[in-house]
């Protein structure tokens, strides 16, 4: 095609969920009914994409609670990769063991260059049912 532009912008196939502009360095999330794993899916995840010209080092907060089902673990990981065609490179992931409200803080020491980032909770089967009451992302220079 002589003439056609193509940006990033124009060949996303993943959703992102939101997108933290260049002056931007938060982003506060309360979760909905909808952000629940283990109803027909024992997978969710919620992309962001923080548009940056250097590092950043990301520090993320997110508050679950079990609302029913079979006991059993969540892995929850925080994931990142350069660009939207990339598969994502796990940065951190900690074990979530059934039991109330809980707090997962990722809280990295290391400069990413990435600009798409994720968090993704896999639940062992989908008769357990985990919420996402609450995920906030903080990236500094």
């Amino acid at each position: 095609m002589v003439g056609a532009a193509y940006t990033v912008d124009n060949i996303m196939t993943e959703p992102v969920n939101s997108t933290i502009n260049y002056d931007e360095s938060f982003f506060y999330y309360s979760g909905l009914a909808k952000d629940t794993i283990g109803v027909g899916d024992s997978v969710y995840t919620f992309a962001l994409r923080k548009k940056s010209l250097s590092k950043v080092t990301p520090y993320t907060y997110i508050s679950l609670d079990s609302t029913g089902g079979t006991a059993n673990v969540v892995t929850v990981t925080l994931e990142s990769k350069v660009f939207e065609q990339e598969n994502y490179t796990i940065r951190e992931s900690k074990i979530w063991h059934d039991g109330g409200d809980t707090a997962i803080i990722f809280e990295s020491d290391t400069a990413h260059i990435s600009e798409y980032w994720r968090i993704k909770l896999s639940g062992a089967n989908d008769t357990f049912k985990a919420k996402v009451l609450k995920l906030n992302f903080k990236f500094t220079q």
